[in-house]
């Protein structure tokens, strides 16, 4: 049988046999501005559940609304808690709510493209234009330098301030 050689979207080398229809990945179809709002809305909607239906997150059982506002809250990092998190929230409880911040502070594009250079993928060439702009670069070559300062700057501070907090608690 002979196909027809057409081009992807990735310039990759896809043989079409008369008939059949190129698979496209389902993320292709959602334009570029809207996957990090999507992004944003999956971790808060995992946040959620993970503080809703978790056994041992709370020391009382809480509504859905308030799992939702508390991880939305985390995720934005706006700080506006609807109940104690040092007396409401277990252990693992105060993790999660930890996660969330760090992901939300750290910002979820570039987490995405941190958890990609990680996994040795390569993030292709809209998202890096669309992570580009969103860390405010004129250039997107610089996003790795950007993003490896980002960290680095993160974890100086944090580890400052857990110092500073650590001796003055003691």
């Amino acid at each position: 049988m002979k196909g027809r050689l057409t081009f992807g979207r990735k310039r990759q080398r896809v043989i079409r046999l008369p008939g059949t229809a190129v698979f496209q990945h389902p993320i292709h179809h959602i334009p570029s501005p809207l996957r990090p709002i999507g992004g944003l809305l999956t971790l808060i909607l995992v946040g959620t559940l993970l503080l809703w239906l978790l056994p041992g997150v709370t020391t009382r059982p809480i509504t859905f609304t308030q799992a939702l506002f508390t991880a939305t809250s985390a995720v934005t990092v706006t700080g506006m808690a609807l109940l104690t998190t040092s007396t409401d929230f277990t252990f693992p409880g105060q993790i999660i709510l930890l996660v969330l911040i760090q992901m939300g502070g750290l910002g979820y594009m570039a987490l995405v493209a941190l958890l990609l250079r990680a996994s040795g993928r390569r993030v292709s060439l809209p998202n890096r234009l669309l992570l580009a702009d969103s860390l405010g670069l004129q250039n997107p070559s610089l996003i790795s330098h950007y993003l490896g300062r980002i960290l680095t700057g993160m974890f100086v501070i944090e580890a400052v301030g857990a110092a500073v907090l650590f001796v003055y608690w003691r």
